[in-house]
């Protein structure tokens, strides 16, 4: 009979907190259309430098100017079309590591001076950062990869 009080005592000590707790959602909220502002443009651009650079080279002068601008603002149509569309599930993401607090912290952090200049540069230096350090890595990589796989599936008789 004392597990009864016990857990009603359990159960209020539990609600109460889970009710203290503010709900992170709406602050993730206003984060995303902090960030979002110039997000999207800076992330559409950084994804589309190497598939240009690519694209360029692949062409060697086959189209012509015309062409290639409608092409590219093709490109770069649908790419915001998908950044856009992954930028809308970022709240619920943000919400489930972060708490309200802490988000609210976050969004402070970048009005300040530094924050605002994080924000218009990190899409940068993630760009510049994957072109010259991850690319040129990925090759070997997947080569080493792919050599422990064999290496693993030859020692436990997968493949021969």
């Amino acid at each position: 009979m004392r597990l009864v009080p016990a857990l009603a005592v359990l159960f209020v000590i539990f609600a109460s907190s889970a009710s203290a707790q503010e709900p992170a959602l709406p602050e993730a909220q206003k984060l995303v259309e902090l960030l979002s502002t110039s997000l999207l443009d800076d992330m559409t651009s950084q994804m589309l430098k190497p598939m240009s650079a690519n694209l360029e080279a692949s062409f060697q002068g086959k189209i012509d100017d015309a062409t290639k601008t409608e092409l590219f603002s093709e490109l770069e149509r649908i790419t915001k079309k998908y950044v856009a569309q992954g930028l809308e599930k970022a709240p619920a993401i943000y919400a489930r590591y972060f708490s309200a607090s802490e988000l609210r912290d976050i969004a402070a952090f970048y009005k300040t001076p530094s924050g605002s200049k994080a924000l218009s540069l990190m899409p940068k230096v993630m760009g510049d950062f994957s072109g010259t350090v991850l690319v040129p890595l990925m090759q070997p990589m997947q080569a080493e990869m792919q050599t422990a796989m064999q290496t693993v599936l030859r020692k436990h008789n997968v493949i021969k």
